[in-house]
């Protein structure tokens, strides 16, 4: 099998965290997060971006157990939000310093 080495360009990554499945890494960097599947990073291929949408960096980043890539994300300005890699960021809750994240029955227990 042929390896390859390649450079990804993610400015100042804050956080790095690889998927469950370990089929994906989510690169953060500021408000954004870069999801790069680990087949692409092998064939030097770009990932997608998505973004929080209140400009300030991303505090931290989750995979959940409960579905394939999903995630949350918690804002340095403490919005705690959902998504999916490909799917919409949604908002769950806002005011949020930290929390040590359980999901049980499709619910978030802080």
């Amino acid at each position: 099998m042929e390896m390859s080495v390649v450079n990804v360009d993610v400015g100042n990554a804050r956080l790095l965290s690889l998927s469950r499945d370990s089929s994906v890494l989510a690169v953060c960097a500021g408000p954004d997060v870069r999801f790069v599947s680990v087949d692409a990073l092998l064939n030097k291929e770009e990932g997608s971006l998505s973004s929080i949408d209140d400009s300030t960096f991303i505090k931290d980043f989750r995979w959940l157990k409960t579905a394939v890539n999903s995630f949350i994300i918690l804002s340095g300005s403490g919005k705690l939000s959902n998504g999916s890699v490909g799917g919409p960021l949604m908002s769950m809750i806002h005011e949020v310093d930290a929390a040590d994240l359980m999901w049980r029955e499709q619910k978030l227990i802080l």
